[in-house]
């Protein structure tokens, strides 16, 4: 029995800095790691390990993360789903994000108004054909603005200024 708590206890600490490394949050690692070490500790006695003990526990805790992992995206698209039905139209958005992402539009809006177009169109949703009849360019020089116009935009939101 001191065996089995002390071989759980390194267990424990070498699963999570794994889980640690993969999850990148220490608190949801350590909860995963938990209920890596207890499905072990009910297992490991009655099941056959065909690998060693600890490519078991390693493949345990792969499972575990991986179950955890879809959990998450689950919820934060059941959330996603809330907020889309409660409001129409609308999408998920950091109000700070939001109002530096429209301050940085209208700064590139007075350097290049070309600039600011395809990527207001792009983003609400239109098709590159419909965008490229809407601006009367062809398709090679909508991806060439568009592609200028996110990487200004990039700059834009890291440092809070335009530059051409």
């Amino acid at each position: 029995m001191a065996a089995e708590k002390e071989m759980l206890k390194l267990l424990f600490d070498i699963l999570t800095i794994h889980a640690e490394i993969r999850l990148r949050d220490p608190d949801e690692a350590k909860d995963v790691v938990q209920e890596t070490c207890v499905t072990i500790r009910e297992k490991y006695k009655t099941i056959t390990i065909k690998s060693s003990f600890s490519g078991f526990a390693f493949g345990v805790l792969k499972n575990k993360i991986g179950n955890h992992i879809l959990k998450k995206r689950s919820k934060r698209k059941m959330v996603d789903n809330l907020s889309l039905s409660s409001n129409p139209g609308s999408y998920p958005v950091d109000h700070d994000l939001e109002i530096s992402l429209l301050d940085c539009l209208k700064m590139i809006r007075k350097i290049n108004l070309r600039y600011a177009r395809a990527l207001n169109l792009n983003f609400n949703g239109y098709k590159t054909d419909e965008i490229c009849r809407i601006m009367r360019i062809k398709s090679g020089n909508y991806y060439g603005i568009l592609s200028r116009g996110r990487t200004i935009l990039r700059k834009c939101l890291e440092t809070g200024e335009v530059r051409v």
